[in-house]
């Protein structure tokens, strides 16, 4: 079994809302409607994110690399610095999100990982398009 099957194994398999499952499987997939994928199929002028105008609006930047989304992390509960977990791609964030040795040795424990979670859902939330998709 490759890496991946074994993480859509392990976020099918997760005790968590089926609804945040999606979310994080959407992630992991790179299928969410951010505005550098809805560029490839519909006349999309400008990739700028939305939050920060900072970078192209891509399923990485959104989640790692937006500077709003970054302060979110860092004002939330366990104070992250998710620019120093070294993600190099959005499985690897997932991987980190789905509670990885990066995530125990940042939070503390492991029982905040719906917590974690329901923030990546809210960051999505903040981007406006989760209406969309």
């Amino acid at each position: 079994m490759g890496p991946e099957n074994a993480l859509w194994k392990r976020i099918w398999g997760t005790k968590m809302s089926e609804r945040l499952k999606m979310l994080v499987w959407r992630i992991a997939a790179d299928v969410l409607p951010t505005r550098c994928r809805l560029a490839r199929v519909f006349a999309v002028a400008d990739h700028t994110c939305l939050l920060c105008n900072g970078g192209p609006e891509s399923t990485f930047h959104i989640f790692v690399e937006c500077y709003v989304v970054n302060r979110v992390w860092f004002q939330s509960e366990w104070g992250l610095r998710i620019q120093e977990v070294g993600s190099a791609d959005i499985i690897d964030w997932v991987q980190f999100a789905m509670g990885d040795e990066r995530l125990v040795m940042l939070m503390g424990e492991k029982k905040g990982l719906g917590s974690f979670l329901f923030l990546q859902q809210r960051s999505w939330t903040r981007c406006g398009l989760s209406k969309i998709g």
